[in-house]
């Protein structure tokens, strides 16, 4: 296969720089030419065997990174080859992974509908960016399976709206966002996402459930500018994502004559009043869980007692009861981990017995559940076992499942 695709890669500038095992390395003038040359493989890719069923198609992944590079004879190394390398491995099937450098630099170029993935940890990589997938129709409107490092109570800026303003208050609203961004990433008890993540959201309609499932955080800061006569008015909000619940709002008011000292009194009285009711937010979470959450506790309880009768058994009945407990739980609460773990791991197990008709669409919804459960919690070691269980069986990436199972009995 890869000296089939030389040809492409020619005709869009690019040389190959050398082959590893199944891989192709190379290397183009610039990142439109790469990126084109990474659309184009995947298109024709995709026309070869259009009739041929998906999982029986040769499908290929390819990660694309802009970064310097070391030559050393033929062959050639560094950072730049690493990053793509690592974003290879995060592609979809028949898809293409690439960097913010490499987003920033296309989107407008090229007329792609790409997804924004968070900011992965990448083995062997100190530093962290923002990921992006194409096409978007492989993940089936899935939520990023990128999983932010949320495990402490977590926290969006979103961008602030702008009403009735121009280009200027839309760039003091941007700069509101980042500086809160920036002075909330000082509590060292807090995960606070990138702005770069954050501002992916901007202009999406989708409700606060959905952006928090997004950036994988608790909470949400928003807020909103207004201007008249002079005068402007920052209204900004803190939310729990999940529920849509208000845990604080205000507003502060102002002349634009200095703006940055307006802006700095903006960051420092909003960050002061956000910190303790955060922090009385997530002690009243812990102390009085929610009736939805006992009563989903039950029904997992209860799943848990036919665990055994399930497998031993599964033409029988306990492997469906148990599913539609489960199913219960989660819909009294969403963001219950160790639900939608068990969950992910019980649909894994129909689809594996034959227990489901569409057996792509039982597949789909396991990595579904135990995305959202490491999302939810990702101390939760049910949660990873079951992610690392769920990601061998259905996309074959055993380093992955091998290194969130390992983390697993670390964490009990």
């Amino acid at each position: 296969m890869p000296n089939s695709l030389n040809p492409l890669i020619r005709n869009h500038g690019g040389h190959v720089v050398g082959y590893a095992c199944d891989g192709t390395l190379a290397e183009f003038p610039s990142l439109v030419r790469a990126a084109e040359c990474a659309f184009a493989i995947q298109r024709a890719a995709a026309e070869r065997e259009p009739e041929a069923a998906p999982d029986r198609r040769l499908a290929l992944r390819i990660g694309l990174h802009f970064g310097d590079v070391i030559a050393t004879g033929a062959d050639v190394h560094g950072d730049g080859v690493n990053i793509a390398a690592r974003l290879e491995q995060l592609a979809e099937p028949g898809g293409v992974c690439f960097s913010d450098r490499v987003h920033d630099e296309i989107i407008g170029k090229i007329d792609i509908d790409c997804e924004y993935g968070g900011e992965p940890e990448l083995k062997n990589i100190s530093r962290r960016f923002g990921v992006w997938f194409w096409p978007t129709s492989l993940r089936s409107g899935r939520a990023p399976r990128i999983l932010p490092p949320a495990d402490k109570p977590s926290i969006g800026v979103m961008p602030f709206d702008v009403f009735g303003a121009g280009a200027e208050e839309d760039g003091f609203a941007d700069g509101v966002a980042e500086d809160l961004t920036s002075a909330l990433s000082r509590l060292n008890w807090l995960f606070v996402v990138s702005r770069m993540s954050a501002f992916a959201l901007k202009g999406v309609k989708i409700d606060a459930a959905e952006a928090g499932r997004r950036l994988g955080v608790r909470y949400l800061l928003e807020g909103s500018v207004r201007r008249a006569n002079g005068r402007v008015r920052i209204a900004a909000q803190l939310i729990e994502a999940s529920t849509g619940a208000h845990i604080w709002a205000d507003h502060f008011d102002g002349r634009l004559d200095d703006i940055f000292e307006l802006q700095d009194e903006i960051v420092s009285s909003t960050v002061g009043a956000i910190e303790p009711s955060l922090l009385r937010a997530e002690a009243e979470r812990i102390r009085n869980p929610r009736a939805e959450d006992v009563r989903a506790h039950h029904h997992y309880l209860r799943a848990t007692a036919l665990m055994g009768a399930a497998f031993t058994n599964p033409a029988g009945g306990a492997l469906d009861e148990s599913r539609e407990l489960l199913a219960q739980a989660i819909e009294l609460d969403p963001g219950y981990a160790p639900a939608l773990a068990l969950a992910g791991y019980f649909e894994a197990k129909a689809w594996l017995f034959g227990r489901i008709a569409d057996g792509k669409a039982g597949k789909r919804h396991a990595v579904d559940l135990v995305e959202r459960a490491v999302r939810a919690d990702p101390q939760e070691p049910l949660a990873l076992g079951a992610y690392g269980f769920v990601s061998a069986n259905s996309s074959g990436d055993l380093d992955r499942a091998v290194a969130y199972i390992e983390r697993a009995p670390r964490l009990e």
